[in-house]
């Protein structure tokens, strides 16, 4: 198996919940070649010491913290993390929910005909924090702008990094 070491739990968060998908379909989607996302979405994710890939890949230049990207998505990537640090238990892709949604517009979603999806998110959400609970997360400054750019940039350096065996 390929794997890929981020130095930090916070930096595998941000990859594999949300720069993962901006590889494959977001803001890299139309790079060359056309099958240079599969290797990094095919990894093994992990974080530790020993930082780096250990596999071979097509492409290796993602400006993971360009300005364009971070206005995009940065405030997204900021408060998934702000979620995680709040509510460690909380599975990663619900962090990213929860940061991107409050729990009154998820219950005003969830309470529309055909809502399925929305009342079981927002159920999950639940099962780990309250309206109160989340707002409080949120607002906090438990991460930040400056440490997600920081993220960014030695995450960039990572990925061209190869890992010692």
């Amino acid at each position: 198996m390929k794997k890929l070491t981020f130095r930090t739990e916070i930096q595998k968060i941000l990859f594999t919940e949300e720069l993962k998908g901006q590889i494959s379909d977001g803001a890299w989607e139309n790079s060359g070649p056309s099958d240079h996302w599969e290797v990094w979405c095919d990894a093994e994710v992990d974080f530790g010491d020993n930082v780096g890939r250990d596999f071979h890949v097509k492409k290796d230049n993602y400006n993971l913290n360009s300005r364009h990207l971070v206005e995009v998505v940065g405030d997204r990537m900021v408060d998934m993390i702000k979620v995680h640090k709040a509510f460690p238990n909380m599975p990663h892709s619900l962090c990213e929910d929860a940061g991107s949604y409050s729990i009154s517009k998820l219950r005003e979603y969830a309470s529309e005909p055909n809502s399925q999806f929305w009342q079981k998110m927002l159920n999950s959400i639940l099962r780990y924090t309250d309206e109160d609970g989340l707002k409080t997360a949120l607002e906090s400054d438990s991460y930040s702008m400056k440490e997600l750019n920081k993220d960014l940039k030695e995450m960039k350096k990572t990925l061209k990094t190869w890992k010692t065996k």
